[in-house]
């Protein structure tokens, strides 16, 4: 990582100076070639296996001589200090549990050189590579990494007029199911005319007159009542298996066991059971409070759909 303090090796900075130095010394004196000479530093006790890159040893030396390197790699777009405040910004953001993509950093990357020294560096705004650079640079500390596919496609899919939509195909499947029925606090006119936009705004202005600020507790506030909570199910499905020696998924990542196995020849302990078998398992509740019967099925017998009491008639 470019911030002169440590090496992905874990090599400090003053041996890394000492190794490109030596390499193009060797360079001028001998002509040998630059993968000989990462070969070279890498095997040599005096720079702790130090990992050089051929073509970064290169064009240093071509640029610098056998003069020592101010940093690891080239220099980057922006100096440290003004991505150690961006850092800050978006470390700031994590605390407060708002998701950090890849857009959020180049839109505050834009932001934060208009009027500067940099303006000029970028005409259109940063670049990909400029990003996966930052990346790179700032993953000890970011972990862009871990954020998931799926919690970005949420959060570009959870738009005022997509949550909109939503909550106008539920209330409209409850109610046409004999779920739900109409709440008579509601003036409903706008709904049937097909205006549901106007239908929230309209019932929202007159409620807050009428009952003041929005509280969960008013039952004025729920445009239509669950009459049949008998009807609603949740449900939740996990894998199920005896197999001891693969990784966790709890917490960040994945973990892995470490596993002391039982030889022919020894006589030594079984630790851990390993298996291939692999099943899944269901649960849930309906939402009037009485649960499922949890059942668990593999991949070859299918088990028929059991529950501690039957469906309700519609």
């Amino acid at each position: 990582r470019r911030d002169n303090s440590y090496l992905r090796s874990g090599v400090d900075f003053l041996t890394y100076q000492k190794a490109v130095v030596w390499a193009c010394r060797e360079r001028e004196a001998k002509r040998r070639t630059w993968t000989s000479l990462v070969e070279a530093v890498k095997e040599s006790p005096d720079f702790d296996e130090c990992e050089l890159v051929a073509t970064s040893l290169r064009d240093h030396h071509r640029k610098q001589g056998s003069n020592p390197p101010k940093c690891v790699g080239r220099p980057t777009a922006l100096k440290r200090a003004d991505e150690e405040e961006l850092v800050k910004t978006l470390e700031l953001m994590r605390s407060m549990k708002m998701p950090v993509m890849k857009r959020t950093v180049m839109a505050l990357a834009n932001h934060g050189m208009l009027g500067t020294e940099y303006e000029g560096l970028f005409p259109e705004g940063v670049t990909n590579h400029w990003f996966n650079a930052f990346k790179e640079r700032w993953q000890h500390r970011l972990e862009l990494q871990g954020r998931s596919i799926i919690e970005i496609d949420r959060d570009k899919w959870t738009s005022p007029e997509n949550m909109l939509t939503h909550y106008e195909v539920l209330i409209g499947v409850l109610l046409d199911s004999g779920i739900a029925v109409r709440n008579h606090h509601w003036d409903w006119t706008r709904w049937d005319e097909g205006s549901r936009k106007l239908f929230f705004e309209e019932n929202f202005q007159r409620l807050k007159a009428a009952c003041g600020p929005f509280s969960e507790t008013r039952p004025e506030w729920e445009c239509i009542r669950i009459v049949r909570p008998d009807r609603l199910v949740s449900l939740d499905e996990t894998e199920c298996t005896t197999d001891q020696t693969g990784g966790s998924k709890a917490g960040k990542g994945k973990s892995e066991r470490v596993v002391i196995a039982k030889q022919q020849r020894d006589k030594g302990e079984t630790l851990a059971n390993k298996t291939s078998e692999r099943a899944s398992g269901y649960g849930g509740s309906f939402a009037d409070g009485h649960s499922l019967r949890p059942y668990v099925f593999n991949q070859r017998p299918l088990i028929e759909w059991v529950t501690d009491r039957e469906m309700p008639p519609p």
